[in-house]
């Protein structure tokens, strides 16, 4: 099964084409979260002054990776917003000149980081999020003060700014024999 879905399949190319002049990690409204709450992370990818291609991991609740968590899935989708209207914190990041969402989504699978599987909670996108945006600094795509500086908003509840210590999920490779554990 695909990890990495277009929510439009035949919008796939164009998609990967366009032009991006930004990364946003967004926090979204906080959700009630066991006995406290979280914020849903995840990455718009600027394609102009009014829209956006957004980078979701999120769990899938019927497949499990292993037997503790769920499977994630990387969902991406163009937008005709730059952020969603639910989103509470918001933090732009710089990148390299000349990149199209092709070589931000190629980034992430080629370094396998599209298997990623949520905690038995299904919570774990504020990691999966932190650990794409170390993965951009890496390769020399984002500015590495931005990226360090929305890593830091990550690790905290929004709009509070309250202190929110990560969930760790759990990268996995196409053989069970061979999953990696986050950090």
């Amino acid at each position: 099964m695909a990890t990495v879905r277009y929510a439009i399949p035949s919008n796939r190319d164009a998609i990967r084409e366009m032009k991006i002049y930004a990364i946003i990690a967004v926090a979204h409204q906080k959700e009630e979260w066991l006995q406290a709450h979280t914020n849903h992370w995840c990455l718009y990818l600027k394609t102009s002054e009014t829209t956006s291609v957004r980078i979701n991991m999120i769990p899938d609740g019927s497949v499990r990776a292993n037997s503790d968590g769920l499977k994630g899935n990387l969902v991406v989708s163009e937008l005709k917003y730059v952020v969603s209207a639910d989103s509470v914190h918001k933090s732009t990041i710089r990148i390299m000149d000349g990149l199209n969402v092709g070589h931000i989504v190629d980034a992430i699978t080629e370094a396998g980081r599209e298997k990623y599987e949520f905690d038995e909670d299904a919570v774990g996108c504020r990691k999966w999020t932190t650990d794409t945006l170390d993965l951009l600094i890496e390769k020399g795509l984002a500015n590495t003060s931005d990226a360090e500086a929305a890593k830091e908003n990550i690790l905290k509840l929004w709009p509070d700014g309250t202190s929110l210590p990560l969930d760790e999920g759990t990268y996995y490779n196409q053989s069970p024999a061979l999953w990696l554990s986050c950090r």
